[in-house]
């Protein structure tokens, strides 16, 4: 029972198998509603642990890259100051002998490049001559006692003219504190011989400083390292105050004097000791990070990843550039998660909520368009089974669908009562089109005419319940062929057809569709009985003006065709008898409708016809006979 009392028809459902729409509805979302908060937490925690490895690995790639850049950007300009000096000089523009020349020269390299604090040059009697920042004056030493000084000059003086050298990285005593530097070597040719060596040194104690601000955050540590052994930055350097400094064997004393680095496993950095025995394991934290190794190691009970790139350009052993971090960082992801957990709880509640509201307001237009379709049912087509406009788009364009349709079942009562059942659609149409007043109009169409053979005899035999029946029989299958090929039923006459082609309704292939028409219903009759007799049918078809427009009394019209054009059409059905066919075309039907398999029978004189037609039958062929 709908809520305004009228019985719904069910039909064959059980009524305990029905389920509510308010109920189907809010099923429906809330359980989109919890599959959607399931899939978001189970994409959340897969996207947050792709997107902590991934922003993990940027920031190592980018602590990584930083550092190789701060590298090059402090050595290569020192390359390229180095090349050109040797240029100079081989090309007699600079003479190293001339001292105020070459003074000058230093001096402005070293001002255009602040991170050299030392050019060097070594007569062949091993004495040093040093142009630094530290001092104004030329500063000279005597390194000829030096026991390697024989063997460093040697390897200079081996060097092919334009090449370079890096050395294996020191701690100067030349500067206060004690700082780690690297000297670039190149020997100098003047005129094409071999002039003596240049050395160029930079500090290296930047690159801790550098490395101080990539690590002000505490959680990834950065490194450089000299051959995986000696410590060239890192953070503590710089924050320590000072250098740590190993004391080195007497015979181990650079040309400049120094002493050794800090070995890895003095800095006091357990974790940056483990890289040693560090290893590469299949895991899901960092993202790959270009042109580096990811490593990874258990240190003091903490599982540490290392994130290493070595470069090779900047002396005899790799140098190690690189960040190594605690893999707990990425557990906040679980609390994230638990966030996220809680949040989906809360709007899923709130949505199951919403659905249920949704549901129920949306069963009510459902529920009244039910309630207006069982009227329509009913026969009901007043006011009662209007519908409402609702704000839900879906339910109110049914329900607008819904009262159209209903509008067009009145109209279509209407023109029910107004033309009668028997009226062809086509000409009710445009009976309705003119309001009802369908102006007489004289244009030219096509008539088809179409009688059974014999029918009074045929009839004789039967009851007349019979007769009806058969008749009925035959014209259904014979108008659905009609009006499939656009002709209009005008007049049924007995067992008679007048079918029109091109009016009321325009067809400008009229004349084709009226010859096909005729060839269709020969077939027709070829491969059916009718009430179980074989029947025969002649057909005339014509093409010419006439007059088709309402004639009757004033209560009772009828639409109807007239003209010579419809008498010629029923009297070239009647022609079949003469030449024992079935179908007679005249000639202006030919004309129009060329296409189809004609034999010209000659001419025909008609009755009100001053010239004889000329006529034409279609080969039985044509529909299979």
């Amino acid at each position: 029972m709908a809520p305004d009392g009228t019985t719904i028809v069910t039909g064959s459902i059980p009524k305990h198998d029905r389920i509510p729409l308010a109920w189907l509805l809010s099923g429906v979302f809330g359980g989109l509603t919890a599959i959607s908060v399931l899939v978001v937490l189970w994409m959340g925690l897969a996207g947050m642990r792709i997107t902590s490895a991934d922003l993990l690995g940027a920031r190592t790639a980018a602590i990584v890259d930083n550092a190789t850049e701060q590298v090059d950007r402090l050595l290569r300009p020192i390359e390229v100051q180095g090349r050109w000096l040797a240029a100079q000089v081989a090309s007699g523009e600079l003479n190293p002998d001339d001292s105020a020349q070459w003074a000058s020269t230093v001096e402005a390299v070293v001002s255009a490049t602040p991170q050299v604090f030392a050019v060097v040059t070594v007569d062949p009697g091993g004495t040093g001559y040093i142009h630094s920042d530290l001092s104004d004056d030329l500063i000279v030493r005597d390194w000829s006692r030096q026991s390697e000084m024989g063997e460093f000059m040697a390897r200079i003086k081996a060097m092919a003219p334009g090449s370079i050298a890096w050395g294996r990285p020191l701690l100067s005593r030349e500067l206060d504190p004690p700082q780690p530097m690297l000297i670039l070597r190149l020997p100098l040719y003047r005129n094409g011989d071999y002039w003596g060596p240049l050395m160029l040194t930079v500090s290296l104690s930047e690159l801790s400083r550098t490395l101080v601000e990539e690590a002000a955050d505490g959680t990834l540590v950065p490194f450089i390292l000299y051959d995986r052994k000696w410590v060239l930055a890192h953070p503590s350097l710089v924050r320590s105050g000072e250098i740590r400094l190993r004391p080195a064997p007497a015979d181990n004393i650079s040309v400049l004097g120094g002493e050794a680095l800090t070995p890895i496993e003095e800095l006091g950095d357990n974790f940056l000791s483990g890289l040693g025995s560090a290893a590469a394991v299949n895991q899901r934290i960092v993202a790959p990070v270009p042109n580096a190794s990811i490593l990874f190691k258990e240190v003091d009970e903490t599982e540490t990843g290392y994130v290493i790139r070595e470069i090779n350009r900047y002396g005899p052993r790799p140098w190690v550039i690189g960040t190594y971090f605690d893999t707990s960082i990425g557990d906040d992801v679980i609390e994230r998660l638990f966030g996220m957990g809680i949040a989906g709880g809360a709007v899923f509640l709130v949505s199951l909520v919403i659905a249920i509201l949704l549901g129920r307001r949306a069963a009510k237009p459902a529920q009244r368009l039910a309630v207006a379709a069982n009227g329509v049912q009913e026969g009901d087509l007043g006011e009662t089974v209007r519908l409402s406009r609702t704000r839900i788009y879906e339910l109110d364009l049914a329900g607008q669908s819904f009262n159209n349709m209903v509008d067009g079942l009145k109209e279509r009562e209407r023109i029910r009562d107004q033309f009668g059942r028997f009226v062809p659609e086509a000409v009710a149409a445009a009976i309705l089109a003119e309001d009802g007043d369908l102006t007489p109009t004289t244009t030219e169409a096509t008539v088809l005419f179409t009688d059974i053979e014999k029918f009074t005899t045929v009839a004789e035999g039967l009851r007349p319940e019979e007769v009806v029946g058969l008749l009925n029989e035959y014209f259904s299958a014979a108008v659905e062929i009609l009006e499939r090929h656009k002709g209009v039923i005008t007049q049924f006459q007995g067992d008679a057809i007048l079918a029109t082609f091109n009016v009321p309704a325009r067809d400008p292939q009229h004349a084709a569709n009226a010859v096909s028409a005729a060839v269709e219903l020969q077939r027709l009759m070829a491969g059916r009985t009718f009430a179980g007799l074989r029947l025969g049918i002649r057909i005339g078809v014509n093409t010419g003006l006439l007059v088709a427009g309402n004639v009757g009394a004033a209560g009772r019209l009828n639409y109807t065709v007239h003209g010579d054009a419809v008498n010629l059409a029923a009297r070239l059905e009647q022609v079949n008898k003469e030449h024992g066919t079935r179908i007679i075309v005249a000639d202006s039907t030919v004309h129009q409708a060329p296409g189809f398999p004609y034999r010209e029978l000659g001419s025909v004189t008609v009755r009100g016809k001053e010239n004889p037609v000329v006529i034409s039958t279609v080969e039985p062929s044509a529909w299979g006979a």
